[in-house]
């Protein structure tokens, strides 16, 4: 298995199907859409950051080789501005794509599953549209404010 999936599940031992495959998308496709408009991403990150309770006390989360999910709360108390996030978000939606990486791991993940998860991700594979949100119960549990970036923008100034 993704030794990054092998990390989350021990993590987030909640974690249903579709925060699995949510985190091998992210890991493999990056943001996944093109964003272009640096305001509308800014309002919808203060909006978020106003709605949250309890954070993760990481600012980095490593998702893949590739990509981290950055944590809205810390990552603004140490920087006090989402500027340089943004523009790393922004840039990172428009890298590209490993659809084969992902589709792989999404074979070895169905070795793991039950018949309920099998199920999940056949009708997820068949329709075709591959973004998909966090469950309910992982939303509940861990109050996941993220944004997915390039590994290679942390250094650039973040």
């Amino acid at each position: 298995m993704n030794k990054y999936l092998t990390y989350h599940i021990n993590k987030y031992p909640k974690m249903q199907i579709e925060d699995k495959i949510k985190l091998l998308m992210q890991g493999f496709l990056g943001p996944g859409h093109l964003v272009n408009d640096y305001q509308m991403v800014l309002n919808r990150v203060e909006s978020e950051l106003n709605q949250i309770s309890i954070s993760s006390t990481d600012i980095y989360e490593e998702i893949s080789d590739t990509f981290v999910r950055v944590y809205l709360k810390p990552y603004y108390e140490k920087h006090h501005s989402f500027d340089e996030l943004i523009k790393a978000f922004i840039l990172s939606s428009k890298e590209e794509k490993d659809f084969d990486g992902f589709f792989k791991e999404l074979e070895n993940l169905r070795k793991t599953l039950n018949e309920d998860e099998l199920n999940f991700l056949n009708i997820y594979l068949e329709n075709k549209k591959y973004l998909i949100s966090h469950s309910d119960i992982y939303r509940n549990l861990y109050n996941p404010h993220y944004l997915v970036i390039s590994k290679k923008y942390i250094d650039g100034g973040m």
